[in-house]
C-alpha cells in the first residue's frame, strides 16, 4: 500500500462529481427502506447517495474520528471493524460497497499479500435481501477475485468504467447487481467478469448519467434488526435495553451484588487453583512464615500445535487443510529465602 494510503487506512471516499451518475442508475422506491455502506467514511458518499429518498442509512466505519463525523450524517453509525459488526442478514435494500485498498496479513515475509475485496464481498452480500441492489466501487484489476462470488450471489450483472480522469486517478469500475434468491454458478458471467480484468480501458462501457434508472430498490423495514459495533458501545446497548425484553430480563442478572468479603475462601483452594490464581497474579505469590517463608511466582505460556488433513472443497477436490490448536500451559516457580529457585511445574 502506499504510504498516503497507509496513513488514511486505505481509505479513498468516493469522487463528489461521481455520486449523481451512480445514483441515475438506480431507482428508490417509496416508503421505507435500509441502505448501507460497510465502509462508510465520514458518510458523505451514502448521504447524497440517497438525497431526496426515505432511506434510513446505516454505516460502519473502523476510524473513529470518520465515524463521528459520520453520526452527524447517517442515521446509524457502528464503530469498529466490518468483520466484527453484527447485522442482519436480508435487511438491507442497498449496499454501497466501496472498500479499502487492504491487504491481508501473512505468516511470514515471503508469502505474497491478497486483496481484500473478496474476503469483503462474501462477509458483506448477506446482508442484502432477495432483490436488493449492489452498487460496487472496486479496481478493475480485482474483479477476478471477486468473480465467482458477484456471479454466483447476483444476477443482472453491470460493470460500468469510472470516467476518465476519474479512471486515471483510482482505474476502478462501478459494478451494479441484483441479489439472488439463491446462490447460483453462473459460468457465463463469472467468465465476463474475469474478462473484464483483462480489457483496456476504453473497451470498458464508461459510466454515464442515465435519463431512467436501470436497477429498483426493494423496500424493507427501515430498522435493521440486528446492527452493532464490533466493540460493544454503551449507546448501543440503551438501544438494545429499549427493544429486547430479553436485555432488560437480563439487567436485573447483572447487577452488582452487594456481599462482604471474607479473609479466606470457604473451603482450601486445590494446587490447580492456586497454579491459575498466581499465574494471573491474583495472589501476590508470599506464602509461610520465618524460615519458610517463599515466594511463588506463575507464568502462563501459549503453545501453538499445528494440524494438517485432507478434505474435500465444495467443487469435490482435495486439498490440505492447516489449522492451528492453541493450548496454555502454566508454570510455577518458588523462590526459597535464602535465594533457591524451586522449579513446581
Amino acid at each position: 500500500m502506499r504510504l498516503e494510503g497507509q496513513k488514511a487506512m486505505g481509505y479513498y471516499p468516493t469522487p463528489e462529481s461521481l455520486i449523481p451518475v451512480l445514483r441515475s442508475y438506480v431507482q428508490f422506491p417509496e416508503g421505507s427502506v435500509a441502505v448501507l455502506d460497510p465502509f462508510a467514511g465520514e458518510g458523505k458518499a451514502l448521504t447524497e447517495f440517497v438525497r431526496g429518498t426515505e432511506a434510513t442509512t446505516y454505516g460502519i466505519e473502523l476510524d473513529n474520528h470518520r465515524a463521528e463525523q459520520a453520526k452527524t450524517r447517517l442515521d446509524r453509525v457502528a464503530v469498529g471493524a466490518m468483520e466484527g459488526a453484527k447485522v442482519s442478514h436480508g435487511s438491507v435494500g442497498l449496499l454501497y460497497f466501496n472498500p479499502p485498498y487492504d491487504w491481508g496479513a501473512t505468516k511470514s515475509a515471503e508469502e505474497k499479500a491478497e486483496r481484500k475485496e473478496a474476503f469483503y464481498i462474501a462477509r458483506c452480500h448477506p446482508y442484502l435481501r432477495t432483490g436488493g441492489i449492489l452498487v460496487a466501487l472496486v479496481p478493475q484489476s480485482r474483479l477476478g477475485s471477486m468473480a465467482r462470488t458477484l456471479a454466483t450471489q447476483f444476477s443482472h450483472l453491470m460493470v460500468r468504467r469510472f470516467p476518465d480522469d476519474e479512471y486515471k486517478a483510482y482505474k476502478q469500475v462501478a459494478v451494479f447487481g441484483v441479489k439472488r434468491d439463491k446462490p447460483q454458478r453462473d459460468a457465463v458471467a463469472e467468465a465476463e467478469l474475469l474478462a473484464v480484468t483483462k480489457l483496456e480501458p476504453e473497451k470498458i462501457p464508461q459510466l454515464e448519467s442515465q435519463s431512467s434508472a436501470t436497477f429498483t430498490v426493494p423496500n424493507t423495514l427501515a430498522r435493521i434488526p440486528m446492527f452493532l459495533s464490533a466493540l460493544f458501545l454503551s449507546d448501543e446497548a440503551d438501544g438494545i435495553e429499549r427493544v429486547s425484553a430479553v436485555w432488560a430480563e437480563m439487567g436485573g442478572w447483572l447487577t452488582p451484588l452487594q456481599t462482604e468479603l471474607t479473609e479466606s475462601p470457604p473451603l482450601p483452594l486445590h494446587t490447580g487453583h492456586q497454579a491459575s490464581l498466581l499465574a494471573s497474579g491474583a495472589l501476590n505469590g508470599v506464602l509461610g512464615v520465618g524460615e519458610e517463608r517463599h515466594l511463588v511466582k506463575g507464568l502462563v505460556n501459549k503453545v501453538v500445535r499445528v494440524e494438517e488433513a485432507e478434505e474435500e472443497d465444495r467443487e469435490g477436490n482435495v486439498v490440505t487443510v492447516t489449522r492451528e490448536i492453541e493450548t496454555y500451559a502454566i508454570k510455577i516457580a518458588a523462590v526459597t529465602a535464602d535465594g533457591k529457585i524451586v522449579q513446581l511445574s
